[in-house]
């Protein structure tokens, strides 16, 4: 499997994950097989590509650290054909670029979604249902403000690797 491609991974694949998940979990009564399976096959898909990136940021101070290359940190659990497939993706031209176009959009924004995975609206109706009412601004404003933080050393490094390509 390449980068980038688990929403396209082959059916068999997608048939373990869900086999797996229904030894452990059941639908709610009244959802679909085939909806319920749709539900885990799009969060497996967008979980994996989260863990990814957390794993290339934590390679990245390995490889500030240590003073190696990002593919020389790869995780164990990873194989090292994907892993170097991972790595080579990061590094290309036009992977650097979209990561500069994204950066650059992500600091246009002016209001930032900070409420986690819930969207905006579903956060309103939960607060219409709290209040009784629709929120009023200040209600709706407290959770969609950053808290004022510094930025950890963490941030700081990753923010110097930019692209994790200087390491490559």
């Amino acid at each position: 499997m390449g980068a980038f491609t688990f929403k396209k991974a082959p059916e068999t694949f997608w048939a373990s994950v869900i086999s797996e998940f229904r030894k452990y979990y059941s639908y709610h009564h009244g959802v679909s097989d085939t909806d319920g399976d749709a539900v885990v096959k799009e969060h497996a898909a967008r979980t994996m590509t989260q863990t990814l990136y957390e794993e290339r940021d934590r390679a990245m101070i390995r490889a500030e650290q240590h003073n190696t290359s990002l593919e020389e940190e790869r995780p164990a659990y990873f194989d090292k054909d994907e892993w170097r497939s991972f790595c080579s993706h990061w590094c290309k031209a036009s992977f650097k670029e979209k990561c500069a176009i994204y950066a650059k959009n992500r600091r246009k924004l002016q209001v930032v979604h900070t409420t986690g995975a819930k969207p905006f609206n579903k956060f309103k109706q939960v607060l219409e249902q709290k209040y009784n009412e629709p929120p009023t601004a200040v209600q709706f404003g407290k959770k969609h403000t950053r808290r004022k933080t510094q930025m950890t050393g963490h941030l700081k490094r990753l923010g110097r690797l930019g692209s994790g390509c200087e390491r490559c």
